[in-house]
C-alpha cells in the first residue's frame, strides 16, 4: 500500500475523536515505520481546531514511532507495547483515551459467577481495559 492510501485510511480514523476530551493544545508527530509504506503526518488541536495533515510537524508535544497498523489501534481506544514515544506520553494517553469514551458503547454485560465478580473487584488488580502503559518505550527529552 502506498504512503498517500495509508495516510488518508488513518485519517479517516483519527477524525472521528471526540475533541470535547482535550483539555489543552498538543501537536503529535506520527513516524510509520512499515517496510511498504513508511512516512510521516501529525495531528494537532490547537486553539479548538483538530488538524490531520501529512506533513512533518518539528516543535510538536510528541513524536510516535510504530508501524501504521500499530498506530491506527490509537483510534480504538487501544495502546501497542510497539509504540515508541518520544516527549509526552501523556498527550497521547489523552488522544487515546477520548477514542476509548467513544466507542464506550456496549452490549449489556453479562453477569459474572461469584469468583470472577470478587477477583475484578478486589483492590489493587488493574482493569482489563485500561492502557498498559507500563509495556510502552518513553522517551522524555
Amino acid at each position: 500500500m502506498t504512503y498517500e492510501k495509508k495516510f488518508e485510511s488513518l485519517k479517516k480514523k483519527f477524525d472521528t475523536v471526540d475533541t470535547s476530551k482535550f483539555d489543552r493544545y498538543f501537536a503529535i508527530q506520527f513516524v510509520m515505520t512499515d517496510e511498504d509504506c513508511h512516512g510521516i503526518f501529525y495531528i494537532s488541536y490547537i486553539g479548538g481546531e483538530f488538524v490531520v495533515a501529512p506533513y512533518d510537524y518539528v516543535d510538536n508535544t510528541a513524536t510516535v514511532t510504530a508501524a501504521s497498523a500499530e498506530i491506527a489501534k490509537l483510534a480504538n481506544g487501544t495502546v501497542s507495547k510497539s509504540l515508541v514515544v518520544d516527549g509526552d506520553a501523556d498527550v497521547v494517553k489523552a488522544f487515546a483515551a477520548a477514542y476509548k469514551k467513544a466507542a464506550a458503547k456496549k452490549a449489556p454485560a453479562k453477569k459474572a459467577c461469584a469468583k470472577e465478580a470478587s477477583f475484578a473487584a478486589s483492590p489493587g488488580v488493574a482493569s482489563a481495559s485500561a492502557p498498559a502503559w507500563n509495556a510502552v518505550l518513553v522517551r522524555v527529552h
